[in-house]
């Protein structure tokens, strides 16, 4: 491994949506593992979820927890499909540069649900359920867990206020 630093941590690809089985059996086998993830709301089924996700999809990070432990081992690990090789040597992020994301990864991790809906003042929204139903309106507000638009309502606009769960945007 000349010209790789014993700091530089390499980078594996692995099959689809298995990461966290990788880690499991990269940890297994004593090696230090990173796996980055990032927290984003999805609009599934009629309501706003929360999902925590790698930040790298199919990628993870590991590196031997020491120079003689052999990395060979990885590309048969279970939920692992390859290590990453650039030029005939396995590609590596510098132990600098990995801990910058996993900064941000835990920053991410800790923000409130509600400031990652992709809803913001201005948004054409539809309301989906309730009594309101199938009335569009302008989001006025964002707050936590509600939602206040501005919809018609006999010839006036009036300010209502909304769950996140009855709003769904609308493309302009």
């Amino acid at each position: 491994m000349t010209g790789i630093s014993n700091q530089d941590w390499f980078v594996a690809f692995t099959k689809p949506a298995k990461e966290e089985i990788a880690k499991s059996n990269l940890v297994n086998q004593n090696f230090l593992v990173e796996l980055p993830l990032y927290k984003s709301m999805k609009y599934i089924r009629g309501k706003w979820c929360e999902k925590i996700e790698p930040m790298f999809p199919r990628y993870i990070f590991f590196k031997p927890i020491n120079q003689n432990h052999s990395i060979r081992p990885v590309r048969s690990t279970i939920g692992i499909i390859k290590t990453l090789i650039f030029s005939d040597k396995p590609a590596t992020i510098s132990q600098e540069n990995l801990s910058k994301i996993i900064e941000i990864s835990n920053q991410q991790i800790n923000i409130q649900a509600e400031k990652l809906i992709p809803i913001t003042s201005g948004d054409l929204v539809g309301i989906i359920n309730g009594s309101f139903k199938g009335v569009e309106g302008i989001v006025s507000n964002v707050a936590q867990r509600r939602i206040s638009v501005l919809i018609q309502i006999l010839g006036r606009e009036k300010e209502v206020e909304f769950d996140l769960q009855a709003i769904k945007k609308l493309n302009k």
